[in-house]
């Protein structure tokens, strides 16, 4: 569970591939008294890496 100001962090899962974090999401909303939830960033991919000029 993410605290308070979390907004906008990214939010990493450890691939059982490599074993390493990759970044899953972004951190939409959190505070204290209720659960998190997080965008994932692979629905938004494509318009990521053209806003990023990636």
């Amino acid at each position: 569970m993410g605290a308070g100001g979390d907004s906008g962090g990214p939010v990493f899962a450890t691939s059982p591939a490599d074993g390493k974090p990759h970044q899953v999401g972004v951190a939409s909303t959190s505070d204290r008294s209720s659960r998190s939830s997080c965008t994932a960033v692979t629905r938004y991919r494509d318009r990521i890496r053209s806003c990023a000029g990636a």
